[in-house]
């Protein structure tokens, strides 16, 4: 377990309006969201080897637009890699499906490394849900250096009230987030965010203290959880792409948080070989990705956390 602190913060007044609007979402919304990724597999098969040969061209003749092109072309490789490991998941090929969903973390953090080292060029809150996304990753899967670096970018971003990065009325994911930041920085969390969660539906599982509540609550928390997938209901869904959208990084997070991590529970209708990451990931990096940092490091000052 990584130490956190007690206590709270409250320099100053924050306003936090949750969503209260209570959508009619079916049980069966993360089996139908997996049926839906599944059924769309074999295009992103082709939309992976298309983006790999335009990043493999723009690496070997660089344009004005090169980086962009990188930022991009992670971006889709992170959700053609995530459909695939979904199709093996659904044919029962756990390790093949996880050898992809590592590519797609990787894909993934080299995204938003990129944007980092650029300076954020599209400064809006989707970069803290995108951040917020990869910290709750970092718990679920016990990465230790992407949680502690995602988590100070976390902080940082929250105590600047004029920075574009930081959305005025966080969802409940971003409040869950802000706490596992200050708790894996060591650091004050304010009242704010706490309260944020006491009143939303994460509630009962944050609070369980015994497997039982845990248990007890997991199957509401799934369910309400889709609504944080919907676009209709919030400007910045931060589960709106896979593997983000059926995997529970958010509940598994909890539940290592609060000691649960060695018990197998019952996820639902979030039941899926992703409510089991392995013990260790298989982090070989694409060559690909390694071109990337090699070409963004001749220009910018590019961040060397990787997921271990």
């Amino acid at each position: 377990m990584w130490d956190g602190a007690t206590g709270y913060v409250s320099d100053r007044t924050v306003t936090i309006r949750m969503d209260k609007r209570k959508p009619n979402i079916p049980e069966d919304w993360a089996i139908q969201q997996w049926q839906n990724v599944v059924n769309d597999s074999a295009s992103a098969r082709d939309v992976r080897l298309l983006k790999l040969k335009r990043i493999g061209k723009e690496l070997s003749e660089p344009t004005p637009m090169e980086f962009g092109v990188y930022l991009a072309g992670c971006a889709s490789l992170t959700v053609s890699s995530a459909k695939l490991a979904l199709q093996e998941f659904a044919s029962s090929k756990i390790d093949e499906g996880w050898k992809l969903i590592s590519d797609a973390l990787i894909y993934k953090l080299t995204e938003f490394k990129i944007k980092y080292a650029l300076g954020f060029p599209c400064a809006d809150p989707v970069v803290l849900n995108e951040a917020s996304l990869l910290l709750a990753t970092s718990l679920a899967i016990n990465s230790r250096d992407v949680g502690e670096w995602t988590a100070q970018f976390i902080l940082e971003t929250e105590a600047n009230p004029e920075f574009m990065l930081r959305p005025k009325e966080p969802n409940e994911f971003l409040c869950l987030c802000y706490l596992y930041a200050a708790e894996v920085c060591g650091s004050g969390s304010k009242k704010v965010w706490q309260n944020a969660i006491d009143e939303g539906f994460y509630s009962p599982l944050w609070n369980a203290t015994s497997i039982e509540e845990a248990q007890e609550a997991i199957g509401a928390v799934a369910i309400t959880r889709a609504k944080l997938c919907l676009e209709s209901l919030c400007d910045f869904p931060p589960f709106a792409l896979p593997p983000f959208n059926v995997f529970p990084v958010d509940i598994l997070a909890i539940l290592l948080m609060q000691d649960f991590e060695n018990v197998e529970f019952d996820f639902g209708g979030l039941e899926s070989a992703l409510c089991l990451p392995p013990v260790e990931l298989p982090w070989k990096k694409p060559t690909t990705v390694e071109r990337i940092e090699a070409r963004v490091r001749e220009k910018y000052d590019f961040p060397t956390v990787d997921w271990k």
